[in-house]
């Protein structure tokens, strides 16, 4: 369960079997140059996406499915055992309600995939997203704050420390990882949000694996961050070429 303004809320309520996104033909529709669905403006790369699903929003497997063969969709509580069956080259960990730190399932399975990420066990590429992005800050070690004022809506400037990129971006959380709170050398901060300086992003240096505080598929929403599914791909790539 995760916490919101003092209550939980049960993940897996929502979610509580393992589903291929489109493998259905009435998903297959949303496919179309210019509809709201999968316009397919990338090449489609033979990969297998598993996402944990803390409460994704369809417009994530959407953007997804826009670049890789299959998204596969799992429940919250789902092993990494369970998960490894699925032969997955990415991993994302989804967006989702409340406070991160109650949903302990998901840290230990994230703390277990890094841990075989570092002895070279496994060949996987990493994503996080909103929620998913601190509960990676939370399976390196760091600590969950509550944000004076939450993050809402969609127009929250943030910045790339790498490149001084800065894009608009659409945001939903009232939780941040401060970096201090981390004991992991390795994983660095990536993006700044340019309202209260809090993160929005982390990278590790030696692994496959990053995250953003922000909701790169603009749905709905500004459309600058969604090249951050193109980094994604390329992270894949990295782990199989």
């Amino acid at each position: 369960k995760a916490r919101v303004d003092g209550k939980e809320v049960n993940l897996n309520e929502a979610m509580q079997a393992v589903y291929d996104a489109f493998k259905k033909k009435d998903s297959l529709l949303w496919r179309g140059s210019g509809s709201m669905g999968v316009m397919q403006e990338e090449e489609i790369e033979k990969f297998t996406v598993v996402v944990i699903d803390c409460g994704v929003k369809f417009s994530i497997l959407r953007s997804l499915k826009e670049r890789v063969e299959k998204v596969i969709v799992v429940p919250a509580n789902t092993s990494l055992e369970e998960i490894l069956k699925l032969k997955p080259d990415g991993v994302l960990l989804s967006n989702g309600p409340g406070d991160p730190e109650p949903v302990k399932y998901v840290i230990e399975t994230a703390k277990e995939l890094f841990a075989r990420l570092k002895r070279k066990e496994l060949k996987i590429a990493i994503m996080g997203i909103c929620l998913g992005h601190q509960i990676l800050g939370l399976a390196f070690g760091g600590k969950a704050k509550k944000l004076k004022f939450g993050h809402h809506g969609g127009n929250h400037p943030v910045k790339d420390l790498e490149t001084g990129r800065i894009d608009i971006t659409s945001q939903n959380h009232n939780f941040v990882i401060p970096p201090e709170t981390i004991p992991e050398e390795n994983l660095i901060q990536t993006h700044l949000n340019l309202y209260d300086h809090t993160p929005e992003g982390a990278e590790h240096k030696n692994l496959p694996i990053f995250s953003v505080q922000f909701h790169p598929e603009a749905g709905p929403g500004p459309f600058d961050a969604r090249y951050i599914f193109g980094k994604f791909i390329e992270s894949i790539k990295s782990v199989h070429y």
